[in-house]
């Protein structure tokens, strides 16, 4: 592990005097992928985050689910709720939101809208439910009309992951009170493009509902040749923009983003698909860092796939995100591959060729 890594851990967070400006570094394309990235930066990271990381994405669904009041066969809520407890943490993370469902007591409306035991909701209509009090509350102040429920599904669960390089550098300044603070920062955020050799099993997830931990051997035999994996033969995406925003830098949708709340800074990852792969729209991951150790990255997750159609249709998973410290940031995988496709020229043996007889009227 690199100093300037660890001493980016042991200061955490950096004073930043308000006389010291800090530069916004817009970073270009990474050469270590198949395919054009582009990173920005807004704000101050204050710590090093540099290397090459396993990402995780603990995943659920989240959609909404519509009911008249008029339609319903019971009075009240149409289910009984419990507390989230902390089943779940890979997907929940220590402070769950919303409320489970524990029984059904409308089955004409469960049965209609898809509303199942296990569930979780987390809003109803644009009430923030927390507490089974919350969601009796929030039903009984509808008098009429429709009702939506934000719901998430932990019965349909799975995970992804992928390689992901981070290079950080940053310089230091004094200000006039004598406090050290950082005046400048580069950071680059790049989805390495390979076959991960585990992915049979990142598969496998999607038809048992489960979710997915790395061995500790698979973690080694990653950390001693991630930079050799080969590449999709047709890679999924032809750019990728990224956009690392600190805390204090959030515009007004960040701030609204409930997914964002005790965050110290996201990345907004936009991936465009390839077509000639079979892709035909774009996949946005938003990354909220909550925890930062030399070894480990965690936090709120979410991806969203804007697929092209007639009129654009948006599928979207929740949860939480790790990432596990492979190895220090490098360009080793951009130089392997290069060899790889060095033509070699093989050197000519001038002395075995037979030259013809010279004409003696030359």
């Amino acid at each position: 592990m690199t100093e300037t890594f660890r001493r980016g851990f042991d200061r955490r967070r950096l004073a930043l005097p308000a006389a010291v400006a800090m530069a916004a570094v817009v970073l270009g394309a990474g050469g270590s992928s198949a395919f054009f990235q582009n990173s920005t930066l807004e704000g101050t990271i204050g710590t090093d985050i540099s290397g090459v990381w396993l990402a995780r994405h603990h995943l659920i669904p989240e959609f909404r689910l519509r009911y008249k009041i008029e339609e319903a066969g019971v009075e009240g809520p149409p289910a009984e709720v419990g507390p989230i407890g902390d089943e779940h943490p890979e997907l929940n993370g220590p402070k769950p939101r919303g409320v489970k469902v524990t029984a059904i007591r409308d089955q004409k409306i469960a049965n209609s809208v898809g509303l199942f035991v296990g569930d979780y909701i987390l809003r109803v209509n644009n009430t923030p439910i927390d507490t089974p009090s919350d969601f009796a509350d929030a039903i009984a102040d509808i008098s009429g009309g429709a009702v939506a429920l934000s719901v998430r599904r932990p019965g349909i669960r799975h995970t992804t992951a992928r390689l992901v390089k981070i290079s950080y550098a940053a310089s230091e300044g004094v200000g006039d009170d004598g406090t050290s603070s950082v005046v400048q920062e580069k950071v680059r955020f790049e989805v390495v493009e390979a076959q991960l050799p585990f992915e049979d099993e990142l598969e496998e997830t999607r038809r048992k509902t489960s979710l997915w931990t790395a061995t500790e051997a698979q973690l080694d035999a990653l950390r001693a040749n991630w930079f050799e994996l080969p590449i999709p033969e047709r890679t999924p995406f032809v750019r990728g923009e990224h956009r690392i925003v600190a805390a204090a830098a959030y515009d007004g949708s960040l701030l609204q983003d409930a997914n964002l709340f005790d965050t110290q800074f996201a990345v907004i990852s936009k991936l465009q698909s390839n077509p000639l792969a079979g892709g035909s729209g774009q996949a946005v991951g938003i990354y909220g860092f909550q925890e930062l150790t030399p070894e480990r990255l965690a936090g709120t997750y979410v991806e969203a796939t804007i697929a092209s159609a007639p009129f654009p249709i948006t599928i979207e998973f929740k949860g939480r995100f790790d990432m596990t410290r492979i190895d220090d940031y490098s360009n080793k995988d951009v130089e392997h591959r290069r060899k790889l496709h060095e033509v070699k020229v093989p050197k000519e043996d001038y002395d075995d060729i037979e030259l013809a007889p010279a004409d003696d009227n030359d």
